[in-house]
């Protein structure tokens, strides 16, 4: 299950749409720290909340529901928890016969064969790469990108991490600021 969320920066705000029909009816996820708290919506109205603890993860079961019932919009939910089972050795030969060269996928691999992130997210999507780099420059603490349609944007530089935040918020780092949108950029 693969789910597309976007960033609205100004509210510092992920949303995800399930499905919006011609009746006006609209099944929507927002999370605004990453995915700590995901709050699900139908018609605008709230109806349930999903609060991440240490002791347990209702999102888990949320997508498990979400794939099952509307699997004609998201696709099932398939999980790699069995990697967790696999002694050091086994995982590593289940990374070397899959050629996998990414984090472990507890969470799933999209239709591309790419890591899926604990929000459903493509994980180019997260590290960004929908865009042509520009500059990058870590000495420098600067990375600048550009889209399809010719807009500049800059990744902001991540002090705790000492390297360029992904492109939206995450579990570990949920106030990541995103890109900021370049007016005055001239190559």
């Amino acid at each position: 299950m693969e789910l597309i969320w976007t960033h609205d920066k100004s509210q510092k705000l992920l949303k995800t749409v399930i499905f919006s029909n011609k009746f006006n009816q609209e099944l929507y996820y927002t999370t605004k720290d990453g995915g700590q708290v995901i709050k699900k919506y139908f018609n605008d109205n709230l109806i349930a909340t999903f609060e991440r603890t240490e002791h347990s993860d209702p999102w888990e079961q949320e997508k498990e529901w979400l794939g099952s019932a509307y699997e004609e919009f998201t696709d099932k939910y398939e999980p790699m928890w069995h990697l967790l089972d696999m002694s050091d050795e086994e995982y590593h030969l289940w990374v070397v016969d899959n050629n996998w060269q990414m984090a472990m996928p507890l969470y799933g691999i999209s239709k591309d064969g790419v890591y899926l992130d604990r929000l459903q997210r493509h994980s180019y999507v997260q590290e960004g790469r929908d865009m042509e780099d520009v500059v990058r420059n870590e000495l420098d603490k600067i990375w600048i990108e550009k889209d399809n349609e010719g807009n500049y944007y800059q990744r902001e530089w991540c002090e705790e991490n000492n390297s360029f935040y992904n492109v939206q918020p995450c579990c570990v780092f949920p106030n990541n600021p995103g890109r900021t949108l370049l007016k005055d950029y001239s190559e």
